[in-house]
């Protein structure tokens, strides 16, 4: 697990535009739920054009952990998103805590709408309907902290561009669905 101590100011840009009604294929993955999203994503990093993939081409280009892999003023937060995305460089990978709050806010739509139906037996596939679904809905636009390293889960090596939002802008989950993701 990773904290990190200053905020990226200057020598980093993240711009993005995520579908907005994408559709959702949910994986139990055991110690994750892989989210596999669809259609256009507008997202940019330094100015190069990236796309929700692994680096290497692979699966499990979106990953909820619960809890956090990344600590949050010395602790992990309720659950982390964590969308890898590659192009031109080094990947990078989008950072998102998670905090259990009540409400009917984006985010807590964005959960609702996955984690009640997500399968509880590893390796399990779960094709989701849902609507006006987008990860632009749980990923702020506020500020972050920027760091290169390794990446926060296996094989936890190669180097990765890590954008990790504050947990003051961390994204909303209901208490119910938070203990469904548990």
């Amino acid at each position: 697990m990773r904290s990190t101590k200053q905020i990226c100011r200057e020598e980093c840009s993240y711009q993005f535009d995520y579908n907005h009604n994408s559709s959702a294929t949910v994986i139990n993955r055991g110690s994750y739920l892989e989210i596999q999203v669809d259609g256009s994503n507008k997202v940019k990093f330094n100015g190069y054009d990236i796309d929700i993939s692994r680096a290497d081409g692979g699966t499990h280009p979106i990953r909820l952990y619960q809890p956090s892999l990344h600590l949050f003023n010395g602790s992990q937060a309720n659950a982390e998103l964590i969308i890898q995305h590659a192009g031109p460089g080094e990947p990078v990978l989008v950072c998102v805590p998670i905090t259990e709050r009540g409400g009917k806010g984006k985010a807590n739509s964005f959960f609702s709408q996955i984690i009640p139906h997500a399968v509880s037996g590893k390796d399990e596939s779960q094709g989701i309907n849902v609507s006006n679904w987008s990860l632009n809905d749980v990923v702020p636009s506020a500020p972050f902290y920027f760091y290169i390293g390794a990446y926060p889960f296996q094989p936890c090596n190669g180097k990765i561009n890590t954008i990790v939002f504050e947990l003051k802008d961390a994204a909303a989950i209901s208490s119910t669905d938070l203990n469904t993701l548990r």
